[in-house]
């Protein structure tokens, strides 16, 4: 099997983000799952109806999720499931019928309060979500990310695809935007 440029580039970041945790916050790694099957992924798909981008999928098939990754816990493929599922239905029940999103961006994403084509891989504690776009508006593009706060619904990112947060998260890491706290879990420097 040949392993694409993408595919490469989501194992080097993974490589890179596992051994900073290794050497500085090993905790984290406890959960982190091995990687999801084609099969799984397959199941997903067909649930959905959606096709996931390669640099989601490349990375489901090293890590099927449990780890925390900025604020968010990094989701596994039933986690995400669930998630996508949930909302998915409650927009069907006109849950959010009449809400508009704060900011939809200028046409970049969808002006509406749930898309099904919006797949949910992190989550914070709040219940706030960040979601790879499958169904961009106009100005848009196919695997941008976006946040779903429950508050305010979605918004645009600054990231245009999982692999850019994915390395984000990584050179951030190796910046030391973050240090370790007494329990071992990351948190945001704040040096004046």
């Amino acid at each position: 099997m040949e392993v694409t440029t993408i595919a490469l580039a989501i194992q080097n970041s993974w490589s890179e983000i596992e051994e900073w945790h290794r050497a500085n916050a090993p905790r984290l790694l406890e959960n982190l799952q091995d990687g999801a099957s084609d099969q799984q992924i397959d199941e997903f798909e067909a649930a959905t109806g959606v096709s996931l981008p390669e640099d989601y999928k490349a990375s489901l098939k090293l890590h099927n999720g449990d780890v925390y990754i900025y604020d968010y816990q990094y989701l596994s493929l039933d986690g995400v499931l669930n998630k996508w599922l949930m909302m998915t239905h409650l927009s069907a029940d006109g849950v959010f019928d009449g809400r508009n999103p704060v900011d939809a961006g200028g046409g970049v994403i969808q002006n509406t309060w749930w898309q099904r084509g919006w797949v949910p891989f992190a989550v914070d504690g709040g219940g706030n979500m960040i979601c790879i776009d499958l169904a961009p508006a106009a100005n848009g593009i196919v695997g941008q990310l976006l946040y779903m706060e429950l508050q305010s619904g979605p918004g645009i990112s600054q990231y245009k695809s999982f692999r850019e947060w994915l390395e984000r998260y990584r050179d951030d890491l190796h910046r030391g935007f973050y240090t370790v706290d007494e329990d071992g879990y990351l948190v945001e420097r704040n040096d004046s």
